[in-house]
C-alpha cells in the first residue's frame, strides 16, 4: 500500500484530553480505525509499542512489519500508515507530544535518523516499555501534583532510549552517517535557498553520488525530501501562529508565494488559508493579509 504524498491527510492536533497537548493511552484498535491503511503526517510526535496485533506500517515508502514487541517513533517529517491484517486484536501504546516537549538535543538526534526509527524490542525492553508505560498511564489518569512534569520527564527518558537505539544502527554505517548529516543539514538551513548541491558539498561528495546514496537510503530523492520538510514546517506555522501565507511561505525557504501555495494545494488537497480555518488554532482575530 502506498498512497501518494499529495494526498496524505495533515493531522495537527493531538488528542490531548486536557490542556497538557500529551496524549497516552493504553489503545485497542481495528481495521475500521479511521486511519487504518491512510497515509497521513502530523505536527507532533507519536511513539506506539505494539502488545499484540499484526500488520504493516508503511513509514516513508518503506514497509515494515507489526508485531508484538515493535516500537515505533514518528517524527512530524514522517509519512506513516498502518495496514492491520489478521484476527488477533491490536493493542498498543500510543503516546503523542509536541515538539516544544522534547529536549532539542534529543529531538535533533532522533531527527538525525536517516531511516525510520523502528526496532524490535526483547523480553528484557518489552517488561521495561509495558511497566514504564502503565505507570504513565495511570499519572496521567490521576492527574495528581505535577503530571504534567511526570510525562514530560517520562517522554525525555523513552526518546533518549530511542536515541541510543538509533546510535547502534547508523554508528557504524558511512552512508548512513552520510545520509544522517544531510537530513540534519536540511532541518537546519531548510529556511534558506538550498539546493542538492549545497547538501552534497556539505557531504564532500559528488553531486551525483550524493543523490544516489540519499535515495537510495531514504526511498526518496533530496530535492523533494527538503520540500516534504517545508511543507511539514509551513504546517506546523499555519497551525500555531498568525504569520500570514506570505509570511510562511517565506520562512519556510519557499521564495514564491504562488508557487508555494500551489505546491500545498496539491500535497494536501487543500490551500494554506483553507488548511488553517480548518486545522489552526483558534483566534477571534482574522489572518493578516498576505
Amino acid at each position: 500500500m502506498k498512497e501518494k504524498y499529495s494526498q496524505a491527510h495533515v493531522v495537527s492536533k493531538t488528542v490531548s484530553r486536557d490542556s497538557s497537548g500529551i496524549y497516552i493511552a493504553k489503545d485497542y484498535t481495528d481495521a475500521d480505525n479511521y486511519f487504518n491503511n491512510r497515509l497521513h503526517c502530523h505536527n507532533f510526535w507519536e511513539f506506539n509499542f505494539i502488545i499484540s496485533g499484526e500488520g504493516l506500517y508503511t513509514i516513508n515508502n518503506e514497509n515494515v512489519e507489526i508485531k508484538r514487541g515493535m516500537v515505533y517513533l514518528m517524527t512530524p517529517a514522517d509519512f506513516h500508515a498502518c495496514s492491520l491484517s489478521g484476527s488477533e486484536s491490536f493493542v498498543s501504546y500510543c503516546l503523542q507530544f509536541y515538539p516544544s516537549q522534547l529536549d532539542e538535543n534529543v529531538s535533533s538526534l532522533l531527527y538525525s535518523s536517516p531511516v525510520p526509527i523502528v526496532f524490535q524490542a526483547d523480553e528484557e525492553k518489552i517488561g521495561a516499555f509495558t511497566e514504564t508505560l502503565d505507570r504513565l498511564v495511570a499519572v496521567f489518569d490521576e492527574k495528581g501534583p505535577f503530571y504534567e512534569l511526570f510525562a514530560r520527564n517520562s517522554i525525555e527518558n523513552i526518546c533518549i532510549l530511542l536515541a541510543q537505539e538509533v546510535n547502534k544502527i547508523v554508528r557504524n554505517s558511512d552512508v548512513s552517517s552520510v545520509v544522517r548529516n544531510a537530513v540534519v543539514f536540511v532541518k537546519d538551513h531548510y529556511r534558506e535557498k538550498i539546493t542538492l548541491h549545497d547538501a552534497a558539498s556539505n557531504a564532500r561528495l559528488s553531486d551525483a553520488y550524493f543523490s544516489h546514496i540519499f535515495s537510495q537510503v531514504m526511498g526518496i530523492g533530496f530535492t523533494a525530501y527538503l520540500k516534504n520538510f517545508r511543507m511539514n514546517a509551513a504546517c506546523e506555522l499555519l497551525n500555531s501562529t498568525d504569520l500570514s501565507v506570505k509570511e510562511i511561505c517565506f520562512s519556510c525557504g519557499f521564495n514564491d508565494p504562488n508557487y508555494f501555495s500551489d505546491s500545498f494545494s496539491k500535497r494536501f488537497g487543500i490551500s494554506p488559508r483553507v488548511y488553517r480555518g480548518r486545522f489552526g488554532k483558534s483566534r477571534g482575530d482574522k489572518e493578516k493579509k498576505g
